[in-house]
């Protein structure tokens, strides 16, 4: 009794009033609202950021009633720089999901015009540096190996289970989960046209991955397209090992996947596959690199390499 409860996990509309309050209330006998306050306020933390940390990023809050909202609002203005009240928990709930569903759908679908240009002998990366000149109406979004971490390749999906709930499926959005997941599919079949160019066979090859992390500068594999890479290269009896200086082991399949401690033996690979673009790879002498490079980042200059 007098607590204040705060909801903060990614999830669909619904689930504070719906889910949330009825249970607190059966398991307390108390009131929501009355006897203690709750609300939801989703969480914004991007890492390895460290431009917007928590204290600077405006926080999203909401509460059951105003009594509530009031609370919570005092509460994260205490801690926070800017605090961003909205009238309920289902539109508190609903921001989160717009927020990364307009990030996935942007990112297919620059994904699917970067393998449109490929076919067309287009340079994407041109193209998108091109038009993000443009001051206004455009916002860049960049090709590479699909969507990771815990928020993008996640948190549409909890749209789409609640939109079919109501009989209205969002056929945009699961197409652009759709594109993203099928990537990691693209980067296989483009390094084996790659390969077969040079007369490399894929099975039994040799290929080390650089980077695993799901984004740059940061150790989290969770939802990392290099683990779908990685998984469809063993399953074609390629020999698979990683460099990244943020992980220190992959698990992929129950198999333990060998990690370089560093680059020296580099050019004893059939295939490097830039997956993730930490900025220590810039001090990478990637032109001295014997190796076929496929650069599925787009985020460094190098002469002799592919990018998707």
């Amino acid at each position: 009794k007098g607590q204040i409860i705060i909801l903060e996990s990614t999830t669909y509309p619904g689930t504070t009033l719906e889910i949330v309050k009825p249970i607190l209330e059966k398991i307390s006998s108390l009131v929501a609202g009355e006897d203690f306050l709750l609300g939801y306020s989703p969480e914004r933390i991007d890492p390895g950021n460290k431009e917007w940390t928590f204290k600077n990023t405006p926080k999203i809050v909401s509460g059951i009633n105003e009594t509530s909202l009031k609370k919570i609002s005092e509460f994260y203005n205490s801690i926070i720089d800017e605090v961003v009240e909205v009238s309920g928990t289902r539109e508190a709930e609903m921001v989160k999901l717009v927020e990364n569903t307009y990030r996935q759908v942007n990112i297919a679908m620059v994904n699917e015009l970067a393998i449109l240009s490929n076919m067309l002998d287009i340079d994407i990366w041109e193209v998108v540096d091109a038009a993000k000149t443009k001051p206004f109406g455009f916002q860049s979004f960049r090709p590479g190996p699909g969507v990771g971490g815990h928020c993008i390749p996640i948190d549409p999906k909890y749209l789409s289970f609640k939109t079919r709930q109501i009989g209205q499926p969002v056929r945009f959005v699961e197409l652009a989960q759709e594109i993203n997941n099928s990537m990691p599919n693209y980067v296989i079949s483009r390094i084996s046209e790659l390969m077969n160019k040079k007369e490399i066979l894929l099975k039994n090859s040799k290929i080390l991955i650089l980077g695993v992390a799901y984004k740059k500068d940061i150790g989290d594999t969770r939802e990392s397209p290099a683990i779908d890479i990685i998984e469809s290269l063993l399953d074609k009896s390629v020999q698979v090992s990683f460099y990244d200086p943020y992980v220190d082991e992959l698990i992929v399949n129950k198999e333990s996947i060998f990690k370089e401690q560093d680059l020296e033996g580099v050019s004893n690979y059939d295939m490097v596959i830039i997956h993730t673009p930490h900025t220590s790879f810039n001090k990478i002498d990637f032109e001295n690199i014997k190796s076929l490079i496929f650069d599925t980042t787009g985020s460094f200059t190098i002469s002799n390499a592919e990018r998707i």
